[in-house]
């Protein structure tokens, strides 16, 4: 991998010779084993609501996602895709695909909140590559810092945080706005249901 002795950050188990590779492999095997065990259970909950396929494109586009992304001749992260695929599938996908199973569809809400997380993530993920630059660069790992240099990668992160602290303030102005003209019967406790389903 990209990971030499002179790497700086956190310690790796394979950088550090405490995990062979194939000892890597089977645990990543395990991890996606599990996965699908879980993943089994949820199709499992949802097909009778015709969402099963949602789960399993999910699945294996996850696990298809998690093996590109460093593995294979030509890994996604080393083509300078790694900051998308994580904006991607730590944004959009997890939230989306989490109020999809949980509601039974993906109200725009769910959207919304989908982009300050993912933005968020990816700003982890420039952070190390920042960190890693010169590393990566004699790996031949070509991340967005590697290719855009140093400079860029700084106002990408100031750019993805300063996303992620300002979605969420129109969000929260029209939920204000949304539950102050929501019809509440506070003696009963009731709902006007069709409030409820303007503000999901």
């Amino acid at each position: 991998g990209a990971d030499t002795a002179d790497r700086l950050g956190p310690a790796r188990a394979t950088q550090q010779g405490w995990l062979s590779a194939r000892q890597v492999w089977a645990g990543a095997w395990t991890a996606f084993g599990l996965a699908v065990a879980c993943g089994i259970g949820l199709i499992a909950q949802v097909t009778a609501a015709g969402h099963g396929w949602v789960v399993v494109a999910i699945g294996l586009s996850s696990i298809v996602g998690a093996i590109t992304y460093t593995a294979g001749r030509k890994p996604l992260g080393y083509l300078g895709l790694g900051d998308l695929m994580v904006f991607v599938f730590f944004g959009p996908v997890a939230v989306c695909g989490t109020a999809g199973l949980q509601l039974g569809h993906v109200p725009p809400a769910a959207v919304w909140a989908a982009l300050p997380i993912g933005a968020l993530t990816t700003a982890i993920l420039v952070v190390n590559n920042l960190r890693d630059r010169e590393g990566d660069a004699r790996a031949g790992k070509r991340t967005l810092v590697v290719r855009l240099g140093p400079t860029a990668a700084r106002n990408e992160y100031t750019g993805l945080l300063a996303l992620a602290w300002l979605l969420p303030l129109p969000g929260v102005a029209l939920g204000q706005a949304q539950c102050r003209h929501r019809h509440v019967d506070m003696a009963g406790g009731q709902l006007d249901e069709q409030a409820l389903a303007r503000w999901q």
